[in-house]
């Protein structure tokens, strides 16, 4: 029996991934009701959508990459796939934002 067609996504306009990320919060000084681990999970958050979407890579595969899969100097991230399969995808554009694992 063939398959059935799958209806694709349609994409995001700027305005929509502009408006998601501008959703994750970053201030260079939080307010005082925002603590340490908020701010560091707001940082998280945005660094994976913001390469998510440079890389045109899958959720999946951003929360899936560990800290050595990430070139950023380099502008290279190793993506694991479905299959155990692998690949360097190159980051279009570097991050707004300087991120550090420390």
């Amino acid at each position: 029996m063939p398959k059935q067609w799958k209806v694709l996504p349609r994409r995001l306009s700027r305005d929509e991934v502009g408006a998601m990320l501008d959703g994750t919060t970053l201030t260079e000084t939080p307010p005082h009701n925002e603590t340490v681990r908020a701010q560091a999970l707001a940082l998280r958050d945005h660094a994976m959508l913001e390469l998510s979407y440079a890389a045109g890579v899958r959720v999946s595969e951003v929360a899936d990459a560990r800290l050595e899969d990430l070139k950023l100097e380099m502008g290279y991230i190793l993506v694991r796939g479905k299959g155990d399969k692998s690949a360097w995808c190159p980051s279009e554009c570097p991050p707004s934002k300087p991120y550090s694992a420390t």
